[in-house]
């Protein structure tokens, strides 16, 4: 998989470590997105599971097509996050991108998921934080406009807004060693974002 331009979640996944031969879990999957993307990084040697809540979002997950014979071939269960079951066994790698910030109680969930992490084992949280978002010294009056619609839709659904600044106490009151804890923006500019 190259492009010109990576993608944030694709580089964290492999900046993480995610490669060859391990057993990873999508963690809140919707209809696959990630998981098909760490099919690829764990390759046929590998094995990849997605947990949802959604029945409808699995079935999307459940129709999509592994597009090559060198990558994993998912599988999917239906599940809450604090309801996952033992028998899904252990993980080299738990991975979740915009899950955490919907939780009602984050250190539950994590403090949950890590009884499924292999020692040694990576956990990787892609969480969205809206509240420095577009980031621009122009004025993109219309743009502002939407995004703020977007962060009223957000908080309505009950996500927490501050996610990205919580996620180091979430993963250190869970119990966790957080190495590491970036941030990375897209820069609106008049011609384009980069």
């Amino acid at each position: 998989m190259t492009t010109a331009k990576r993608d944030f979640t694709l580089q964290l996944l492999i900046d993480a470590g995610i490669s060859a031969g391990m057993r990873v879990l999508d963690v809140g999957c919707g209809s696959g997105d990630v998981t098909f993307m760490l099919c690829h990084l764990v390759t046929e040697t590998g094995e990849v599971v997605g947990i949802d809540h959604d029945h409808n979002a699995l079935n999307i997950a459940h129709e999509r097509k592994v597009t090559s014979g060198k990558q994993a071939q998912p599988s999917f269960i239906q599940s809450g996050l604090l309801d996952l079951p033992e028998s899904v066994g252990t993980f080299d790698a738990i991975a979740g991108r915009r899950v955490l910030m919907y939780q009602a109680d984050t250190v539950a969930v994590v403090t949950k998921l890590v009884k499924h992490l292999r020692p040694g084992g990576v956990m990787i949280f892609q969480e969205h934080d809206t509240t420095m978002a577009p980031a621009s010294v122009d004025s993109f009056e219309l743009h502002r406009k939407a995004q703020s619609w977007i962060q009223n839709m957000i908080a309505l659904e009950g996500a927490d807004l501050h996610i990205g600044f919580n996620l180091h106490s979430i993963l250190t009151n869970a119990g966790l060693n957080a190495e590491s804890v970036r941030a990375e923006c897209i820069v609106q500019t008049p011609r384009r974002a980069i």
